[in-house]
């Protein structure tokens, strides 16, 4: 997908965050329906068709409890989506995920760069006070990503969760404003958590 300025919301060094479209329907059947995928989210068990996609994508428009956006190099492809969901305006929490889809671009420190452009945004312009995150233990690239940006594990929930067949313990981790604006200070210096 060719890069669209106007549609630039959050503007990294390395990439860009912009909102999710109907062009991006394909990426979300792609990165929905893959095996690997799939085995690192408790939402996605099932197919996911382009009824279904499109209907997701209707309703996101409609909630006002969630931010939904897409990753994309500065050269304009779209490799994941990162957001912020169960946003809690009263307590000012919300709960945050990040989805690398295409899998050439895992552990080179794209997710990274996008939840921090996404926790600025939740911290210094929806000013929420604590970001929260569920993590198959397991999935040691996304305990790691959390940890960069700050999060620190707030519990463990033992065999919660069914995948691959067999129970795993799930990482409750989370990140207040006063934790991660060091690291984000660091992070506009040089470029690195």
């Amino acid at each position: 997908m060719k890069r669209q300025d106007d549609a630039l919301f959050l503007k990294g060094k390395r990439l860009y965050l912009r909102p999710v479209g109907r062009a991006d329907i394909p990426l979300f059947l792609k990165w929905g329906n893959d095996q690997e995928l799939r085995l690192l989210s408790s939402e996605r068990y099932l197919p996911v068709d382009e009824i279904q996609a499109d209907e997701w994508l209707v309703g996101l428009h409609k909630q006002t409890d969630r931010l939904s956006l897409i990753i994309c190099l500065n050269n304009g492809r779209a490799i994941g989506l990162v957001g912020l969901h169960k946003i809690d305006w009263k307590n000012r929490l919300a709960m945050t995920e990040c989805i690398i889809g295409e899998k050439q671009f895992w552990s080179k420190g794209y997710g990274s760069e996008a939840k921090m452009l996404l926790l600025h945004h939740a911290f210094q312009t929806l000013n929420l006070r604590k970001i929260h995150a569920t993590v198959y233990e397991f999935n040691k690239r996304s305990v790691a990503h959390n940890k960069k940006c700050g999060y620190k594990v707030e519990g463990v929930q033992r065999q919660h969760v069914f995948a691959n067949g067999e129970y795993h313990n799930q990482v409750l981790m989370a990140v207040f404003r006063e934790d991660w604006l060091p690291i984000w200070k660091s992070f506009l210096k040089t470029g690195k958590m």
